[in-house]
């Protein structure tokens, strides 16, 4: 019998060892598995979801409920806010007011200006709310506004007469000559024109000249990172790069872009995270010694004067590592979409919250889901806008299953383990001569 009972217990022994072999070797699947699920909560896109857009929406409407005090009279609450920001110059949050008026304003305000919004004709969801919420304001905001908007008066030039073949030629041209200049004329119509720059992309970059009188200053001094002026440097030559260099940004939004950065980094808002991330993707891209080598020998006063700007800029492209620029477009690429999205002058006090990559794509989805309602909110709030950010991903019953599943698994480890230590314990128990 006792044979019987031990031959039980060694079959029992050698499947309990399979099947805790078994639950180990599933453990770390179940584990990746799980906080890749759990984890896929928290992360958010370079290129923000549908789902994200709406949740993060949606938090911004509430976030815009909580502006009004309690206690207060709505409407004119809402109009103070708005005079106060078009007062301060700071059109972008005057209009997103404007916008989240249907969020500020008492039920039934808001319910006129959604009606008023759907009796629209044109334009964007935003964009019809602005207009039905204006007249919702005071006479002297209303007009305060109006006048923001106003763009400034311009005096024509006298036209004058475009000159005829007689002004041109003389009055004693032949017939011949006329002939050749209305075709000269009509061939002169016909050609293709260049576009014209577009000036109203927003640049603060300068030229190569103004390039170059900055090098001067910054090849001596050797303390100096030249994170500004080496962004600048790029931001200039980029118009000569290739598109397979540039990737899906475009040299005009990475003029943008770094405008920006630069408008931001010489305003000192930004946070010194930030600058660290941009430094090091500057020293893989324009490495400061090589940089400052080759503007050595470019700023040389040997040099013609007149070719400055062109060798300042043969510096930059010679010194640029077109392999490294992974990282620096990557960063650029969000700005621009925030610029582009939000305007270029908000997109500068918005980037301050920003200390890395993933504060970029909470930035940009925030912007892409409230516009102008970011930079207002910007100015109420106390907390970053980045905690308005939301992934709209959801922890699936999938997701849950696995945690279920993964604290099973642990659970059933840690017993079998505890028992084997058990009978182990007991085993030497039972062998000591004391017993």
């Amino acid at each position: 019998m006792a044979l019987t009972h031990r031959k039980s217990r060694r079959g029992s022994g050698w499947r309990q060892a399979v099947v805790f072999n078994t639950v180990m070797l599933l453990t770390p699947f179940l584990a990746a598995n799980a906080v890749s699920g759990l984890f896929a909560t928290q992360t958010f896109a370079p290129t923000p979801s549908v789902e994200a857009i709406f949740a993060t929406r949606e938090r911004i409407d509430a976030r815009f409920r909580e502006i009004v005090p309690r206690g207060v009279n709505a409407r004119a609450y809402w109009a103070s806010v708005v005079d106060q920001s078009l007062r301060e110059n700071n059109l972008p949050a005057a209009k997103g007011f404007l916008v989240g008026a249907p969020y500020m304003l008492d039920p039934e305000d808001a319910r006129a200006i959604f009606a008023a919004a759907n009796d629209e004709p044109f334009g964007t969801k935003d964009e019809k709310l602005l207009k039905a919420a204006i007249f919702f304001l005071p006479n002297d905001v209303r007009a305060r506004y109006e006048r923001k908007l106003r763009p400034t008066e311009i005096v024509p030039s006298p036209t004058r007469r475009p000159p005829s073949p007689d002004d041109v030629l003389g009055t004693g041209a032949s017939d011949r000559e006329r002939v050749s200049l209305a075709a000269l004329e009509r061939d002169t119509a016909q050609r293709p024109r260049r576009p014209e720059p577009s000036t109203s992309q927003f640049s603060m970059l300068g030229t190569f000249n103004d390039l170059a009188r900055h090098s001067r200053r910054w090849v001596p001094d050797a303390d100096d990172p030249g994170i500004e002026l080496r962004l600048t440097g790029f931001g200039l030559i980029a118009a000569s790069l290739d598109e397979a260099v540039l990737g899906s940004l475009s040299p005009e939004q990475a003029a943008a872009a770094v405008s920006v950065l630069r408008s931001a980094l010489r305003a000192n808002r930004l946070q010194p995270a930030f600058v660290e991330r941009l430094e090091r993707a500057l020293d893989a891209t324009l490495p400061a010694p090589q940089l400052r080598l080759r503007l050595g020998i470019a700023l040389d006063d040997r040099g013609r004067p007149s070719d400055l700007g062109e060798r300042v800029k043969r510096a930059f492209s010679d010194t640029l590592s077109t392999d490294e620029l992974e990282d620096l477009l990557r960063d650029l690429v969000q700005v621009s979409a925030i610029a582009e999205t939000a305007g270029s002058v908000s997109a500068v006090a918005l980037v301050e919250h920003v200390g890395g990559g993933d504060d970029l794509r909470r930035l940009r989805t925030v912007v892409d889901a409230g516009h102008d309602r970011v930079t207002a909110l910007e100015t109420r709030i106390d907390d970053s806008v980045l905690a308005l950010a939301r992934t709209g991903v959801s922890i699936s019953r999938y997701t849950v299953m696995q945690v279920i599943g993964l604290a099973t698994a642990l659970i059933f480890l840690f017993w079998q383990a505890a028992a084997a230590v058990g009978r182990e314990w007991q085993r030497r128990r039972l062998r000591s001569p004391s017993h």
